[in-house]
């Protein structure tokens, strides 16, 4: 197959839906696959795709697969972060690593950009699995920087959870409330911000990128829940949810997934995270749902397994994060990432 990979346009949208479509039915990564959510995606101001994505295109037009490059940056280093899917049909030709290429080129093009220390290449989640991705990342010199692991609470039915989880006091001085639309999406943004500052990983989130992502329905704000501080009049806390028919499709089940779960610095250790996740698992109980589920860093400071460990979650499966050490003049040689497989870490939550 006569392959090039070009830049992206605005006009591959419509190709694009029909390749994410063929990604999600084998992968089930909870991709969007309509074109409305696609062009939110592909007009985020952080991304700009027309100068970092790229396709692969077949010399009869047909474009089998995608990629994209954007630069995040935090506390002292700058996260050049990586992200592609190619069709099932088109795969095992080389075509991934083509991609890979691309965006590795262009990202080195973006150094200027760095700030800190220390500038890396940094792959999404990669399931245990997926072997075909494991081996992309581990033949282009990649290493596993951190684990994260896919964490689940089963639900035995409508109304019978309650006597399952531990009783739950409430924390003086703070009430949890419901996520008001339109008035707290830009304060949560915040709020996410400066919780996750000491966090493994942590790159400032962008807040009209943010709110695009609210706006477009990818949170189910709903189903989430916030955490004031009475006194302060302020949000401490807040458990990010969705609940849709797309993570459905993803998980495979009725499953509420937590997006994220994050308390500020200071409401730490009072068990505010606590009763952000029971509201959840009761929240995901009257829904009727089958299960909770999220993702998790084993080894982040707050102690976030515990936690999940201690409310009835079980570890169904372990992911890795992928980085390599981007220089001016190409890969660093003596940098190697942690691949101790005994740590299990992941995302924010």
């Amino acid at each position: 197959m006569d392959i090039t990979i070009r830049r992206f346009r605005m006009g591959d949208i419509p190709a694009l839906v029909s390749l994410q479509v063929a990604v999600e039915e084998v992968d089930h990564l909870g991709l969007v696959i309509t074109e409305d959510d696609l062009c939110r995606v592909y007009t985020m101001p952080a991304l700009q795709p027309e100068e970092n994505s790229f396709v692969a295109q077949a010399s009869d037009g047909q474009i089998g697969g995608a990629a994209w490059v954007m630069v995040n940056q935090g506390d002292g280093e700058t996260v050049f972060a990586l992200n592609g899917h190619v069709h099932p049909a088109w795969r095992r030709q080389g075509i991934g690593r083509r991609l890979l290429d691309a965006t590795i080129t262009r990202a080195r093009e973006r150094l200027g950009e760095a700030i800190g220390r220390r500038a890396w290449l940094q792959s999404e989640e990669v399931h245990d699995e997926d072997a075909g991705r494991v081996a992309l990342f581990e033949r282009s010199s990649f290493h596993v920087a951190r684990w994260a692991v896919d964490m689940r609470r089963e639900l035995p039915g409508i109304g019978k959870v309650a006597p399952l989880i531990p009783i739950v006091q409430p924390v003086p001085g703070i009430q949890l409330r419901k996520w008001r639309v339109g008035v707290d999406d830009e304060a949560v943004g915040w709020m996410l911000d400066e919780a996750f500052r000491d966090h493994w990983g942590y790159t400032t989130i962008h807040i009209k990128d943010w709110l695009r992502h609210v706006r477009a329905g990818f949170v189910s704000t709903e189903h989430s829940v916030l955490a004031w501080d009475v006194a302060g009049d302020q949000i401490v806390g807040a458990c990010v949810n969705v609940c849709d028919e797309r993570m459905f499709k993803r998980r495979g089940r009725r499953e509420l997934y937590g997006v994220d779960l994050a308390v500020s610095r200071e409401y730490r250790k009072r068990g505010v995270a606590t009763v952000l996740l029971t509201w959840t698992l009761h929240r995901a109980d009257h829904l009727g749902m089958q299960s909770v589920g999220l993702d998790a860093d084993a080894d982040n400071t707050t102690g976030t397994v515990r936690l999940y460990t201690r409310l009835g979650f079980e570890i169904m499966g372990k992911m890795r994060i992928y980085r390599r050490e981007l220089t001016a003049t190409g890969w660093s040689p003596t940098v190697r990432c942690d691949t101790n497989h005994e740590q299990i870490p992941g995302s924010r939550l």
